[in-house]
């Protein structure tokens, strides 16, 4: 007798486990995560919540969402990114919803390579 084939598993939407870990109201498609302290914030298009959990952990759950790491700290969609700025000689994301995420050295080049597809807006501040 030969062994059954296993089932393969179901597929997952991206983003779908981190989700189940929000309040029903809040979940929506995931716009970008920060740590904050042992906290990540998780930002939707419904709002955000703070959840306990290593960021490693988070970024897991987003089961290849299309977005990218810019910082230790920071993972963000590319859809969601509003535009971008140098400020310092550094790079900055702009967030729909008004917030500037700091994009790292070590992620710059990774940033870069994503191209003008991640940074429609350009608005450069001196």
């Amino acid at each position: 007798m030969r062994p059954e084939p296993e089932a393969p598993a179901p597929a997952v939407r991206p983003g779908e486990r981190l989700l189940r870990r929000l309040l029903p109201e809040k979940r929506g498609t995931v716009l970008y995560m920060s740590m904050q302290d042992h906290y990540v914030e998780v930002v939707t298009d419904k709002g955000s919540e703070l959840g306990l959990m290593r960021f490693s952990d988070a970024m897991e759950e987003l089961d290849g969402a299309d977005g990218l790491q810019i910082h230790r700290s920071h993972w963000v969609s590319r859809e969601a990114i509003a535009g971008w700025r140098r400020e310092k000689g550094k790079l900055v994301l702009e967030m729909p919803d008004g917030a500037e995420l700091p994009v790292s050295r070590s992620y710059a080049k990774a940033v870069r390579a994503a191209g003008s597809s991640m940074m429609p807006i350009r608005r450069d501040r001196r």
